[in-house]
């Protein structure tokens, strides 16, 4: 991130997402207001708990204790940047006599996303962050969150994160590991914005789109496809 912010200068940038409770908090929270500091606040925070327990072993973390993790680290972060001189005293991280410099460009710091496609990220996301941000949410599904999220603080964001394939096959579902169902987006491109449209009309205002693991040229190049072909026939 801090070398895309080098080399751009209106785009926002972000993690989709950070696993925090794999992270040291602290460290975490002070890259984070670096970045958003020398890009003059353009920066998004996606956090997560987290799924994969080999990978909370091979970190050295507590899988078991994710969730209360995350919940005190959001709380940690926002602490640290909201004063040059923060003062937190928590069940996992206690900060004192510390200089916190420089803040971050955004007041109070920058906005977090939550991840997770479950109703306890949501509900994670409308108590202690900015915005919600589930990763291939069948469009049904996504609206009945939506929904269910009411009341939700003033400015809350929808955003999702998803896969289109710009190669022509339709548009279909699979299961993770932990048994959600997801999808893969495809057809032709009016199909593809049609589809995308669902979630614009069930109150998405960002899509951040994924096309593949593909080398920088081809990922290039599907990204202005979508721009030309896909993008301008979105509405709401």
């Amino acid at each position: 991130m801090a070398v895309i912010g080098a080399v751009t200068e209106g785009v926002k940038i972000g993690t989709s997402i950070i696993v925090l409770p794999m992270r040291n908090a602290v460290l975490t929270a002070k890259q984070l207001a670096t970045i958003d500091s020398l890009t003059e606040g353009r920066l998004i925070v996606g956090l997560g708990a987290g799924w994969c327990e080999k990978e909370f072993a091979n970190m050295g973390a507590s899988f078991r204790r994710r969730g209360r993790n995350l919940d005190e680290a959001i709380r940690l972060l926002k602490t640290l940047w909201s004063s040059e001189r923060p003062v937190f005293r928590g069940d996992y991280y206690r900060v004192e006599e510390a200089v916190f410099e420089p803040l971050p460009a955004q007041r109070g710091g920058p906005p977090v996303w939550i991840g997770g496609n479950t109703r306890r990220a949501l509900q994670r996301a409308l108590m202690l962050a900015e915005g919600w941000h589930p990763t291939g949410i069948p469009p049904e599904a996504f609206r009945e969150m939506v929904e269910a999220a009411a009341p939700r603080p003033p400015g809350f964001t929808f955003s999702l994160r998803l896969t289109v394939e710009m190669d022509g096959r339709g548009t279909r579902e699979y299961s993770t590991p932990l048994g959600e169902k997801r999808v893969i987006i495809g057809g032709r491109q009016d199909e593809v914005a049609g589809y995308l449209s669902r979630y614009l009309r069930y109150g998405a205002s960002h899509l951040v789109i994924y096309f593949g693991d593909e080398e920088a040229d081809s990922y290039i190049e599907r990204m202005k496809r979508f721009m030309r072909d896909v993008a301008p026939s979105l509405s709401t």
